[in-house]
């Protein structure tokens, strides 16, 4: 005779581990997407005060880059930097933030379709659904391995051509509650180009300075370049420092860097 409280033990069972499954990638995308102060975890062998002020000029103390709070992973969708003087400036994202939402509900409907109610007395075993599932989670964290290591391998030949007319700082940023716990050989796959200090450089040099994503400091003096580089100044999200010197600036590039939200250090003199 068919025990009848089979079917309604498995729902309950089933129910549990839905409800365990969600909660907890809830739980774990809400950590990894929360707002967290980021500091450099390491940098190349100069820092930002070894770059000369103002360009020739080291009389004065270099300024003090503001670090972020940051939030989104594996998509950046927030950054903010609180200053000194209590003022702050804050961005949003929403195509990361829309994508991190996307990745968060496919993982949560896997989880569902995964624990679905399973009416079976079969011991537990290892099936094919399992193997497939083990498989893609491998696959996406190699994958993102193997994309930090590309990106970090294209930031440092970036950084091999811009040195030859001038200095580059490159530096990690960590989240800085985990600053101690990040080895050098896991902290070095976020290695980024942070300041620039340019001197006589060519348009094809300026041109890929101004796109470089995580720049917070940039410095050139003289050389021969179209100016129009410089209006992307104000879509750069880390810029708070700028020196300009030795080349003649139209109106809507001192426009330009005058818009950027968050430069608190410009020195455009003999331009």
């Amino acid at each position: 005779m068919p025990n009848e409280n089979v079917a309604p033990k498995v729902s309950r069972q089933s129910t549990r581990s839905r409800t365990i499954g969600v909660v907890g990638l809830l739980a774990i995308f809400t950590l990894i997407n929360w707002p967290l102060q980021y500091v450099p975890a390491n940098s190349s062998r100069l820092s930002t005060r070894d770059l000369p002020f103002d360009l020739s000029l080291n009389t004065e103390n270099a300024p003090g880059i503001v670090h972020p709070v940051s939030a989104g992973f594996p998509y950046q969708y927030f950054v903010r930097h609180n200053f000194p003087d209590q003022t702050s400036h804050s961005r949003w994202f929403v195509t990361s933030l829309l994508i991190n939402v996307a990745i968060a509900l496919v993982c949560i409907g896997w989880a569902l379709w995964y624990l679905r109610p399973k009416a079976t007395d079969r011991k537990p075993s290892l099936s094919l659904a399992d193997l497939l599932i083990l498989i893609a989670m491998i696959a996406m964290g190699l994958g993102y391995w193997q994309r930090q290591t590309r990106l970090v391998d294209a930031d440092r030949k970036i950084s091999e051509q811009l040195q030859t007319a001038g200095q580059v700082i490159r530096q990690s940023y960590v989240p800085k509650i985990f600053e101690k716990y990040f080895s050098y050989s896991v902290s070095s796959k976020w290695t980024r180009i942070t300041s620039v200090n340019l001197n006589q450089p060519s348009d094809e040099q300026v041109a890929i300075v101004c796109k470089l994503p995580n720049l917070r400091s940039l410095r050139i003096g003289g050389g021969e370049y179209d100016v129009t580089h410089l209006r992307r100044m104000p879509s750069m999200r880390y810029l708070q420092d700028i020196r300009i010197s030795g080349h003649v600036l139209d109106n809507e590039a001192v426009l330009s860097i005058a818009n950027s939200p968050m430069v608190a250090q410009i020195n455009i003199s003999n331009t």
